[in-house]
């Protein structure tokens, strides 16, 4: 992983408490860029439009902030107490423990783990699209340009449908008019959605992020963000999604583009779509699954405690950009 800020390289501890800035003073700093930014734009109602998308959630500020201290100390003692078990030192009836009792904890443990450990799954494609479900019908389906998949019909992940919270990752160029996706979706009746859309094609595009919910099959109205950069024909667009309970923001090459909450949907998983005329290409997609401090600790424990399915660790290698 690389800061944002300075495309340094972030350390393994700092990855426990932070996967996208190095430090704390990156972190303000990219911050105080991106206000700057608006406040030099001579468009007014790019300002405005930005000044709504970065009030900050009334709700979020009243959410406790996590101790990384005591949620690592928490962890340590789940740990500890699974450890002592898988030793035999402690019987499930306090006597001698035999050879079925000091397996099952073993197996205790690495269930805990499986269960609570940061879990990031990445497709770059390579073997098609066997794990992308379509739902509904009368759509072209997904097809393939020099390995890289393009969008038609909504599909969605089938691993990630029963999660909550996350991060959606995700690289993709434009070639006609947008490109879309869905979060906490559960069908083709229920998800957010989010586009990037081409509002003005030509060497030196202008391109928006739209969003909007599809709730019961009712689509809501739909939200427009001008993307502050500099953008060209050819421009590769990494986008960043994160799902929080009822908070959502998007970050489009570095940048914050949007910030809203809603309630309605409480789980479901991510997808990909075009409507008709747009085409644009994936080149990977990458999603990250209780990406907190103690999932983080699990994961590393992990590594040293194997687990089934592999998959389940918090260091793979990064996705090429």
């Amino acid at each position: 992983m690389r800061c944002l800020y300075c495309k340094k390289r972030i350390g393994v501890v700092r990855m426990l408490a932070d996967r996208e800035y190095c430090s704390r003073e990156h972190r303000r700093a990219m911050r105080a860029l991106s206000a700057r930014a608006v406040r030099d734009t001579d468009d007014e109602d790019l300002m405005e439009v930005w000044a709504m998308s970065m009030r900050p959630n009334e709700e979020a500020l009243r959410r406790p902030v996590q101790n990384p201290a005591s949620t690592a100390a928490f962890g340590f003692l789940i740990v500890l107490a699974l450890l002592i078990g898988s030793m035999g030192l402690i019987g499930p009836t306090g006597t001698s423990p035999q050879i079925s009792s000091v397996t099952a904890p073993i197996e205790e443990m690495r269930r805990v783990i499986r269960n609570h450990a940061a879990v990031k799954y990445t497709d770059k494609f390579d073997q098609g699209i066997r794990h992308w479900m379509p739902v509904g019908n009368g759509r072209a389906d997904w097809t393939f340009r020099d390995g890289f998949a393009q969008p038609a019909r909504l599909r969605l992940w089938r691993e990630t449908l029963n999660m909550t919270d996350y991060q959606l990752e995700f690289v993709t160029q434009l070639e006609k008019k947008g490109v879309g996706w869905a979060y906490r979706a559960s069908d083709e009746n229920n998800y957010y959605a989010g586009k990037l859309s081409v509002t003005r094609p030509g060497a030196l595009p202008k391109v928006d992020l739209l969003r909007y919910a599809v709730v019961d099959g009712s689509e809501g109205p739909r939200v427009s963000q001008p993307i502050p950069l500099v953008l060209r024909e050819d421009t590769l667009y990494r986008v960043v999604v994160n799902v929080r309970g009822a908070n959502f923001n998007t970050t489009v090459n570095g940048k914050m583009v949007d910030v809203w909450s809603d309630k309605r949907l409480a789980s479901g998983g991510i997808g990909f779509f075009a409507d008709k005329g747009e085409l644009a290409t994936l080149r990977w997609v990458t999603i990250s699954h209780r990406d907190d401090f103690l999932g983080r600790l699990l994961s590393y424990i992990g590594l040293i405690q194997p687990i089934q399915p592999l998959r389940y660790t918090a260091v793979l290698p990064v996705a090429p950009f």
